[in-house]
């Protein structure tokens, strides 16, 4: 690290620390206030072993909370105002890989964030931090993917889509324009619509949605078909 870079850096970490010893103070403080914290004495030395049966250990819960932090988009918000934090991962691009205009590549919390081996990238990509993309993808123009999400080899995201954090997305899937990916896609599947499902499915849900206008005419019809028969039935 290059010596004036220290002094910033230095000061990034000592803010993370005091947000963690906030943390572990405000959770300490929750378990002094809980009932079964008076009723029973927790070895904080044990993480991850649990107490009692469906329950978590204490300080593997504090553990999850503070972990939670870094799944964010790099900020953490302090005193009512967002502070950003260090990143300090990398970018690795591999060979023959082409990367269109105004593309977004983050650089990775602590890892990297990768781009495969022959992976061709349109233009207005947004890939956030620690995504690993596999080789060989086509990422189509206006594609938007989330952090921690891995693509496999061959996969096909059509324009406009949308992938949410910490899926995986199996190779070969072709994700078609505009839709929304919500759920992790097994390999060589076709998927489309929001949220995502399997491609032809979704095809005929908008054949149906297209002919709601016509069924409720006829509805309308049937309707005031009846309404006139059960007049002449009460009038006998």
């Amino acid at each position: 690290m290059p010596p004036e870079e220290r002094p910033e850096t230095g000061k990034k970490a000592n803010l993370l620390k005091g947000v963690i010893l906030r943390l572990l103070d405000e959770r300490e403080k929750q378990l002094k206030t809980q009932d079964r914290a008076c009723a029973v004495n927790f070895d904080f030395s044990l993480p991850g072993k649990t107490v009692q049966t469906g329950t978590t250990h204490p300080i593997t819960q504090t553990i999850e909370e503070i972990a939670s932090i870094f799944t964010r988009m790099g900020f953490v918000t302090v005193e009512g105002k967002h502070v950003k934090l260090p990143q300090v991962g990398t970018v690795v691009i591999g060979d023959d890989v082409e990367i269109g205009s105004n593309v977004t590549i983050d650089r990775a919390r602590f890892d990297k964030t990768v781009i495969g081996k022959g992976t061709k990238i349109d233009n207005l990509v947004q890939i956030a931090h620690n995504v690993i993309i596999g080789k060989h993808c086509i990422i189509i123009s206006q594609v938007g993917i989330s952090g921690s999400t891995k693509i496999g080899d061959g996969a096909i995201l059509a324009g406009q889509a949308g992938i949410h954090g910490h899926l995986t997305v199996g190779a070969g899937v072709m994700v078609a324009s505009k839709t929304g990916v919500t759920k992790s896609i097994p390999a060589h599947t076709k998927v489309s619509g929001f949220p995502a499902q399997p491609y032809m499915k979704e095809q005929r849900l908008q054949a149906v949605l297209r002919q709601v206008p016509v069924h409720i005419k006829t509805i309308q019809k049937l309707k005031k078909r009846i309404d006139q028969l059960e007049k002449r039935l009460n009038h006998g």
